[in-house]
């Protein structure tokens, strides 16, 4: 079977672990997968032989979004998957029309986080609200019992195509030396660190993470990841003086992540809508 993900942005962040990881099970099984990302957020994808790339930098405005679309539909219609698997909210809106669009029978979204009531995001919950309802889709994957909860009062129509999977990771193919991994992402060693992963936004939480280093004067953490907090985080931090002991090592390409996940003596997330980050 060829099948299509798509992304929204090419970045290394949880939703494209997520896709990264249904790729390779679904090559392993014997099916041609390609990712398609909407723009080019970062180089995390440059080298990776199944990525593609419908917009080589963010789309600015009303006029860049429609060439993404556009650009996007032409894509799914040259390619011609047999299914169509979709990611985050404007991957799972222009994903599901371009998919329809150019034909494909099988379409499957994702939701990982509560539909949103005010601003663009409330309105692209739903546009998503009616194309769950409609059938537009034919599955719609949730990553945690509190992300299906968050659908409840939608109708029964959109519901029963829902299907929870928790998230989840496979286990590292190698084992790696706490020193040696602390060293590598320049990281104090004879400290208690605590390591998270995920991209830097409210919904991760991270800043309970930082509040909490101003009740444990021994407790390093170090931030795996990219968004939108990080000055957030910063000022934070510099507020409460922990400056000094939390450490932002920026995004971390999916290939390393074991490795900085090595370097800790604990995991921390502090999100309240997924157990776990995956970047």
């Amino acid at each position: 079977m060829k099948i299509v993900q798509v992304q929204t942005q090419a970045e290394a962040a949880g939703a494209q672990r997520i896709s990264d990881m249904v790729g390779e099970g679904l090559r392993a099984r014997g099916h041609e997968v390609r990712t398609v990302f909407m723009y080019r957020k970062t180089e995390a994808y440059d080298r990776d032989p199944n990525a593609d790339f419908v917009l080589t930098d963010r789309p600015r405005g009303l006029p860049g979004q429609i060439r993404a679309t556009v650009g996007l539909a032409r894509y799914l219609r040259a390619a011609r998957p047999d299914a169509v698997i979709t990611y985050q909210h404007y991957g799972n809106i222009f994903g599901t029309i371009g998919a329809r669009l150019a034909g494909v029978r099988h379409i499957v979204a994702n939701q990982s986080g509560a539909p949103q009531s005010m601003g663009v995001m409330g309105l692209l919950s739903q546009i998503d609200k009616l194309m769950g309802t409609v059938g537009l889709y034919q599955a719609n994957v949730v990553n945690s019992g509190w992300t299906q909860a968050q659908f409840d009062r939608y109708p029964r129509s959109y519901r029963r195509r829902m299907r929870r999977i928790d998230h989840g990771v496979p286990a590292p193919g190698e084992e790696f030396d706490k020193a040696a991994a602390r060293a590598a992402f320049g990281l104090p060693q004879d400290v208690w660190l605590a390591v998270s992963s995920g991209r830097l936004t409210r919904m991760k939480n991270q800043i309970a993470l930082v509040g909490a280093l101003d009740r444990l004067p021994d407790v390093h953490v170090a931030l795996a990841g990219a968004g939108p907090e990080r000055e957030a985080l910063v000022a934070f931090a510099e507020s409460r003086g922990v400056a000094d002991r939390l450490h932002l090592v920026g995004e971390v390409p999916p290939a390393r992540i074991f490795e900085f996940l090595a370097a800790g003596d604990a995991y921390a997330f502090a999100s309240m809508t997924e157990t776990f980050g995956l970047a």
